[in-house]
């Protein structure tokens, strides 16, 4: 409260001052305080655009007060921002993904794809090295859409390879080669995406597939039985990465157990470790969660906040 007043005092004093306000802003955000920070980067944002010599304090007021704008549903509001923000800074993908998601946000679905559309046109003819993970994640994500599976085998193989131990990108790559009959290979990323997460209904569906396809009737039915002997199913639904953190949600879904006689099996509260990882798999946190017994179709969430720098994915097993 002492350094808003000080700020307050200040902005008085030095009134032309574009940063002052921005600085204002910034604390009043930091406190969750989102209307009076967009008042406040909206005041910064005047002063700095009618002067040609503050170019980057409008564009740092602009970004800010479109993000406040979203953050307090002004979504018609944060277009407009946006659009300024990216004739301004036209090579801003954040931005433009930002604008995307005011778009659908508003209703305005038809120009959120078009938006999307036109980034994913240009990642596609870019060097794939030279994107970041999510970026080849979205032209992965077009191409399959637009069922030309070998490009979407080869941005997603790209993303696999830049982090192996991404859930998002072993599960598209082990789908594509679904799509593409390439059983061996759905095989391959299926059991590596079992790896990470031992108790997700759809990867185990996945292995399921390809085996079956192949006729490997032995190991099918292993793997029928497992999933059969499920007490639950756990799906990650949010993941999160931050400089020194990162953060999981998820659900566990009860289900009906059965042995491979069909015989009902009682459940029992289940324990599970996830590893926290670095793109090389080593552990940076690792932290225990309780499943207890569900009846079916009920849900179980979790929240989970796991500590340390370099964390950029997750694995889990059964106690």
């Amino acid at each position: 409260d002492s350094a808003i007043a000080q700020f307050r005092d200040a902005s008085r004093i030095f009134r032309g001052l574009p940063h002052v306000y921005s600085n204002m802003g910034v604390l009043f955000a930091n406190r969750g305080e989102n209307d009076s920070a967009a008042a406040y980067f909206a005041r910064a944002l005047a002063i700095a655009e009618s002067d040609t010599s503050l170019v980057e304090d409008r564009n740092s007021a602009a970004m800010n007060l479109a993000v406040m704008y979203q953050r307090i549903n002004r979504h018609l509001d944060a277009i407009n921002t946006f659009r300024k923000y990216i004739a301004w800074r036209p090579d801003d993908t954040d931005a433009r993904k930002a604008l995307a998601s005011s778009f659908r946000s508003a209703g305005l679905s038809d120009s959120a794809d078009a938006l999307d559309q036109a980034m994913v046109a240009e990642f596609s003819k870019a060097n794939l090295d030279s994107l970041g993970m999510q970026d080849l994640l979205a032209v992965g994500v077009a191409a399959f859409n637009a069922k030309k599976f070998p490009d979407a085998e080869t941005a997603f193989a790209h993303a696999v390879k830049r982090n192996p131990f991404s859930r998002e990108a072993r599960y598209n790559l082990a789908n594509t080669y679904l799509a593409m009959k390439d059983n061996e290979k759905l095989i391959e990323h299926a059991s590596k995406l079992l790896e990470t997460e031992p108790l997700n209904e759809d990867g185990i569906r996945l292995l399921a597939q390809g085996l079956r396809a192949l006729k490997r009737d032995s190991l099918y039915n292993k793997v029928a039985e497992r999933l059969l002997g499920m007490p639950f199913a756990l799906d990650v639904i949010g993941f999160q990465m931050g400089t020194n953190s990162a953060r999981l949600q998820g659900e566990a879904v009860g289900r009906s157990p059965f042995d491979p006689s069909g015989k009902a099996i009682t459940p029992v509260p289940v324990t599970i470790v996830i590893d926290f990882i670095d793109s090389t798999g080593k552990p940076i946190d690792t932290l225990e969660f309780k499943v207890p017994v569900l009846e079916k179709g009920q849900k179980h969430p979790i929240q989970l906040e796991a500590k340390g720098a370099g964390i950029t994915a997750w694995k889990y097993r059964v106690k």
